[in-house]
């Protein structure tokens, strides 16, 4: 609050404050300490940033973060925290930062492979992907905003990266309607019916925006790889569901997940198994890169975990 108040103030008048206000921090401030579904200290690096990126926006435009891992470097464009036009995907969580470097140290989990990223915020997790050797990946989200973002992002990526060029595809994807796609199939068909014949499911119809389509009813995929991916009562069944939608009938899915609330993982895992999916769940709270990012001030209070999903093979 005292934050807010030193912006809002009309005295209010150095360089710093100044390039605040032209850029709308002081709105976008009140969105981060009205959200209730993330913590305090996350709500301490939300404003960090948002103070940074108007600075650095009136000093030198739009500022691109670098993310390392082994011989791998990953551009990624942040944007200020705005829940209405992008929810949690504005900026690179400590997850995304801990699966990278989980996933440097099985690099044949994905080459060669079509790769889906969902939930992919900024794409840092998809992007690296490509960089290990994917054949296809393909970078999801649900608003506008996230897309076009991570459409920069590609675009970044591309330039440093140029053999990496037809690697990487924006799509649009809506858990709600693989949930919808789950719920209409096992209702007529039984858990592996599938609908032919619609190219583009009822929500990515409405989809107006023009630089992206949805995904195809029957796309699937190698692999399909997320971070932070649980944080509101929805979530486990939504999921659930796009992974049983998604993955391809011998493929894996690797999910780096946050404990926010122990009861939505639960919930998740008993999802999977009523989608036919088997999963594993193994602790990680002793990554090395885990604590890196602790210490940045991304606190895991419920610690973390690497669940391991694939299909049900009977």
């Amino acid at each position: 609050n005292r934050m807010h108040e030193c912006f809002q103030s009309k005295h209010a008048g150095t360089a710093t404050a100044a390039a605040f206000k032209r850029h709308n921090g002081v709105k976008t401030l009140m969105k981060i300490l009205a959200t209730k579904y993330i913590s305090p200290h996350a709500k301490q690096s939300a404003a960090r940033m948002l103070i940074s990126h108007c600075v650095d926006n009136e000093t030198y435009g739009v500022v691109v973060r670098t993310f390392e891992f082994g011989q791998h470097v990953v551009y990624c464009i942040e944007k200020p925290f705005d829940p209405e036009a992008s929810g949690y995907g504005w900026c690179v969580w400590g997850g995304a930062r801990v699966l990278c470097t989980l996933l440097l140290t099985v690099p044949e989990l994905l080459e060669n492979r079509s790769v889906l990223e969902i939930g992919s915020g900024v794409g840092l997790c998809g992007l690296f992907a490509g960089l290990l050797g994917a054949a296809k990946v393909t970078l999801t989200d649900y608003t506008p905003d996230l897309i076009e973002t991570l459409n920069a992002n590609v675009e970044i990526m591309t330039e440093a990266n140029p053999s990496c060029r037809d690697r990487f595809h924006v799509r649009w994807l809506n858990w709600g309607d693989e949930e919808q796609a789950y719920t209409e199939a096992t209702s007529q068909t039984g858990p592996t019916g599938e609908k032919d014949g619609e190219t583009l499911s009822v929500g990515q119809k409405s989809w107006k925006q023009g630089f992206n389509i949805g995904l195809k009813d029957l796309d699937k995929f190698d692999v399909i790889i997320g971070s932070d991916l649980l944080y509101s009562e929805e979530s486990p069944q939504l999921l659930a569901s796009t992974i049983w939608r998604r993955l391809a009938p011998r493929g894996q899915c690797e999910l780096l997940l946050p404990i926010r609330k122990p009861e939505l993982l639960a919930l998740f895992v008993d999802s999977c198994h009523q989608r036919g999916l088997c999963t594993k769940v193994e602790a990680k709270d002793d990554c090395a890169t885990l604590r890196e990012v602790q210490q940045d001030g991304y606190v895991f209070v419920g610690g973390v975990v690497l669940c391991h999903i694939s299909r049900s093979l009977k």
